[in-house]
């Protein structure tokens, strides 16, 4: 899938304000604080394996970012032009990030700690609490994907009305491609 210039310099804007807006909702609601009030326990109780934490979090950290701007639009961008609908190749997409062999790999490594950490700590659920408080911290850029989808998807529907301007405009179906 090509990518302009132009549609270079707009994904790295959307990239820098889902950036910031992730940093503005963290802020407003103070979650880096709640994030450390939650983490202290756990760390107090792993004691000489609290690098699990870390690691834990490293791990949560790669999925969030499995998701990125760029792999977005583009898929956006190819289900437009195959004019799938957006709501059909959104889920498609998503199902095809996650379901990677690396995808699975690190889903296995987060569960992996996951069960190491909460069978060494008291109170388990402070790790539920703390991996909702750490994907409400990215939450934002989340939300956000679907809008980078359909920003692809418009591009995509455009450029397939540029190359094939015999098509009617209101052709639904990808067979009449």
């Amino acid at each position: 899938m090509e990518i302009t210039e132009n549609e270079k310099e707009i994904l790295a804007g959307m990239a820098r304000y889902l950036k910031e807006q992730n940093r503005l909702y963290t802020e407003r609601y103070r979650l880096a604080e709640q994030f450390l009030f939650l983490s202290l326990p756990i760390l107090v109780e792993l004691r000489a394996k609290a690098e699990l934490l870390l690691s834990y979090v490293k791990a949560l950290k790669r999925q969030t970012r499995l998701v990125t701007v760029y792999h977005t639009y583009t898929a956006g961008k190819r289900c437009g032009r195959a004019f799938t609908p957006c709501d059909t190749g959104f889920l498609t997409f998503l199902c095809s990030v996650f379901s990677t062999p690396d995808a699975e790999k690190l889903e296995n490594r987060l569960w992996g700690y996951y069960r190491e950490i909460a069978c060494r700590i008291t109170h388990p659920a402070l790790l539920d609490e703390l991996t909702d408080l750490y994907r409400d911290m990215q939450n934002c850029s989340g939300e956000l994907a679907l809008e980078v989808f359909e920003a692809g998807y418009i591009a995509g529907l455009k450029q397939r009305e540029t190359d094939h301007p015999e098509l009617p405009a209101d052709s639904t179906r990808p067979e009449q491609l």
